[in-house]
């Protein structure tokens, strides 16, 4: 490895990011491509394992959000939410939002676009 390239790894650690490499030595015929894969997958895993749980990750876009229908948690992704006291003013209603996987809270907006007949 060239020490340009050993720079190269020394500043994207630098910035945070999690750099792997293996000399065709270590990989001993085992194919680039199936190793990279392999990796990339079982790193999921184990990031799953070692991750910060109280780390904050930016909440959803709105636009996210909407495109979701409203249906996981902004915060951390989870199905397991629950919405509750719904209230109205004039022409908008909102409710109360909690996770049950991360605790956070938030409030769904509505507004009236309309009406229906049964």
């Amino acid at each position: 490895m060239t020490n340009d390239q050993l720079q190269a790894m020394r500043d994207l650690r630098a910035e945070g990011y999690a750099v792997i490499i293996w000399t065709p030595e270590e990989l001993r015929g085992a194919s680039v491509n199936r190793v990279q894969d392999r990796s990339i997958e079982l790193g999921h895993q184990v990031i799953d394992d070692l991750a910060d749980p109280d780390f904050d990750r930016p909440p959803m876009s709105q636009e996210e959000y909407l495109n979701d229908g409203g249906s996981t948690c902004p915060f951390c992704g989870s199905e397991d939410i629950e919405s509750f006291n719904p209230q109205t003013y004039t022409n908008i209603a909102w409710a109360a939002c909690e996770c049950n996987s991360c605790h956070k809270d938030w409030r769904d907006e509505y507004t009236l676009t309309g009406y229906s007949i049964p």
